[in-house]
Parts: structure tokens; C-alpha cells; sequence
């Protein structure tokens, strides 16, 4: 994947069913690039991914992650939240998660709940730089409406403490905005910024939804349309939190293309005036929807 802010390759193996049994093992290397608004960050690394089906509807996996990465470009008079992750450093975490999903289909849902909970330690017993722990759940649910439309709606809320023997790293911070939750505004400009240096530093908890309703278009080809509205936010510290969110409106297209599903959104952020951002952006994707 290559696109003017990121890039990403990745080389993965999977066996779904190790010796005909129910467990799946699987392996990814990758080299990732990122540039955010304040800092750049090229990592390299692998992860040994595990996971098996608890009945007929949950899934259990787990994995470990162990990543080498570089923290550039930072301003000469960087906030000390990017200071402490600026250079190379050593990444090693273990993730688990359980994802319950009764949807009708992966690709074009009309009904159904998928509901994942999830958790990430780094540091600590497993050692590298970066020391954090990170829960995290989401919510989908989908309705079917009548004349072929359907409602859904996600919601997702994610805080991130510090684990000892380290620092929460700048990256792992929570940062919205973007075609895959806030949007209507740029991608990850709904952080905290540090009150000296006004940098984007991401934040310790976040939380958002999109409420959306879709429908058809042109069957034929695939083509649907979607109306929705989006709020949220990430917050600098947990007792920050609060019910005052970035919030948009916006309406798009997505087609399930024979190279998957194409997305063109155009979001229009509410409180970005107040912001002093810009009040509306187009989002584009290829791949699954969220």
C-alpha cells in the first residue's frame, strides 16, 4: 500500500487449521512508513499470530509483536512527549482478543452484532522500550430497514495507561479523524496538542461512533449510498474525559468493485470552525469497511 502520508508492506502466511484442528497459526514481516503532522516513523518488524474459535460465533487470538522502529523529522524544540520517543527503539508486545460476530455476511452486512474486546501489554515482562497496557472495545449493529436500507451503527472506546520500565510511546496515543471514524475532518488532527509547542500528541483515552444508514443504489453493479453522522474525540488525560465531541455529517458512495470495496466520503466537521480546521474533507479507501 502506497499513499502520500504512509506506506505499507507486508508479507503474511496463515494455517486456519493446524494438523485439521481448529487452531490457526500465522506470521507477518512488514516495513510500515508513516508521516504524521509532527513527526515521521519507519518501522520495520514481525508478529506470530495465534487463534481458535470458542463455539460458533467468538473467536479468541492472540499474538506477539516485536518491532524495531525510527522516530525522525521532530521539530528542533519538540514537545517532551515526542522527545522521549524520538530515535530507534525496540517495540515488544503480546495482544489478545475475543470478537463475537453474528452478522449475515462479511462483505455487505444487513443484520447482526460484532462486538470485540481487546488488550495490549508492551514492556514490562516482555521487555522493550515502549511499556504500556491498552484495552480497548468496539460495537457494530447492523438493522435491516424497509425499502433495502440498513441501519448501522459503531461505537468504540480506548484508553492507554503506562506499564512499568518505560514510556507510552508518542504513536501508540490515541489520534482521530479520518474516513475510518471521525470524518469530515483531516486524519488524525483530533488529538491534544501540548500547550507550549501546540504539537499533536495524541491522547491517553478516546471514543467515538458512527451512526450510519445505507442504501441501494444499483444492485446490479454493487452500487450503494450512505448518509451519516460521526462524533468523538481523544482526550490528553483520563480525567479530561467528557462528552465534548468533534461531530460531522456527510454522505458518500461505496462500491464492492472487483478489486473490493471502493469508498468515496465527503464529511462536513461541525465544530471545525471552532477548531480553526478546515470545515469538510473527501475520503477515499479500498479494502473492508470498518
Amino acid at each position: 500500500m502506497f499513499s502520500g502520508k504512509s506506506s505499507r508492506g507486508i508479507l503474511s502466511f496463515t494455517n486456519p487449521r493446524v494438523y485439521d484442528s481448529n487452531l490457526a497459526i500465522g506470521a507477518d514481516v512488514y516495513q510500515v512508513y508513516k508521516a504524521y503532522d509532527d513527526f515521521k516513523k519507519s518501522t520495520s518488524g514481525g508478529k506470530l499470530r495465534f487463534a481458535y474459535p470458542l463455539g460458533e460465533y467468538t473467536v479468541l487470538s492472540w499474538d506477539y509483536r516485536l518491532d524495531h522502529y525510527h522516530i525522525y523529522h521532530t521539530n528542533w524544540n519538540a514537545s517532551s512527549v515526542i522527545q522521549q520517543s524520538a530515535g530507534w527503539h525496540w517495540a515488544s508486545s503480546v495482544f489478545a482478543q475475543i470478537d463475537r460476530d453474528t452478522i449475515d455476511s462479511a462483505t455487505k452486512p444487513t443484520k447482526g452484532t460484532k462486538n470485540t474486546l481487546s488488550l495490549e501489554y508492551a514492556g514490562g515482562i516482555v521487555g522493550g522500550d515502549d511499556a504500556f497496557v491498552k484495552p480497548m472495545f468496539t460495537s457494530n449493529f447492523f438493522y435491516p430497514l424497509p425499502l433495502d436500507l440498513v441501519f448501522h451503527w459503531r461505537g468504540q472506546a480506548g484508553v492507554i495507561f503506562p506499564n512499568a520500565g518505560g514510556d507510552i510511546p508518542v504513536y501508540e496515543r490515541y489520534y482521530l479523524g479520518g474516513i475510518n471514524n471521525v470524518r469530515g475532518y483531516e486524519v488524525d488532527k483530533i488529538s491534544p496538542k501540548d500547550p507550549w509547542t501546540h504539537e499533536r500528541i495524541g491522547g491517553k483515552a478516546e471514543a467515538f461512533t458512527n451512526f450510519e444508514t445505507i442504501f441501494p443504489i444499483s444492485k446490479s453493479v454493487g452500487l450503494l449510498g450512505v448518509v451519516f453522522f460521526d462524533a468523538g474525540n481523544a482526550w490528553r488525560n483520563y480525567d479530561d474525559v467528557s462528552f465534548d465531541f468533534y461531530k460531522s455529517v456527510g454522505a458518500g458512495l461505496r462500491w464492492y468493485s472487483p478489486m473490493g470495496l471502493i469508498r468515496v466520503e465527503y464529511g462536513y466537521g461541525l465544530d471545525a470552525s471552532d477548531h480553526h480546521m478546515q470545515p469538510s474533507q473527501i475520503g477515499f479507501s479500498m479494502g473492508q469497511t470498518f
